[in-house]
């Protein structure tokens, strides 16, 4: 088992995070290293962070957003769905439409965007085969869903070692926002 730094807890105390279960509708604290694959870090109603199990969540129905036309927006998503069609392939409309029902799109397509620049600087001309790549992928993805932190918690590694995951976290650590 595989367990993350405890620093920012108070000494002798584990670092606490709260988790949310859909079907019940309640909201239990944790040790953080006990988070599981697919957990994934997210707002609750009311504001507070939570991790839910990220197999449990479904598409909103509702669209906050017009279809895209500013063309930086439009480019942006383009360029995501670009660079991670091989690890996700996702239609631009489906790229979009999944944006459009975000009531923080802006936020989610930044950190998409940091991922996929991340995700071609680890991948690019190295030679990965399409599973490996797929690991660099749900690391990175545990980065945003999670948080850097606690990405190796929250992704079961198939290819690659937990220092070639750990360098991809730092990578995604120093490419910029």
């Amino acid at each position: 088992m595989r367990f993350i730094d405890d620093t920012n807890a108070p000494k002798g105390k584990p670092q606490k995070v709260n988790i949310y279960d859909p079907k019940d509708d309640t909201t239990t604290p944790m040790p953080a290293r006990e988070l599981a694959p697919f957990m994934m870090k997210t707002t609750a109603i009311g504001g507070g962070k939570v991790f839910v199990d990220a197999r449990e969540m479904k598409p909103g129905k509702t669209y906050y957003h017009p279809p895209f036309t500013f063309p930086p927006l439009v480019e942006a998503v383009r360029r995501m769905q670009m660079i991670l069609t091989e690890v996700l392939p996702m239609t631009w409309k489906e790229w979009e439409d999944g944006f459009r029902r975000d009531l923080n799109a802006a936020d989610e397509i930044s950190k998409w965007d940091h991922l996929a620049r991340a995700y071609q600087e680890v991948t690019d001309a190295r030679g990965f085969s399409l599973e490996e790549k797929k690991d660099y992928f749900r690391v990175l993805l545990g980065c945003i869903n999670a948080s850097p932190e606690h990405a190796l918690k929250v992704t079961e590694l198939e290819t690659i070692s937990e220092d070639e995951a750990r360098n991809a976290i730092d990578l995604f650590i120093r490419v910029a926002p």
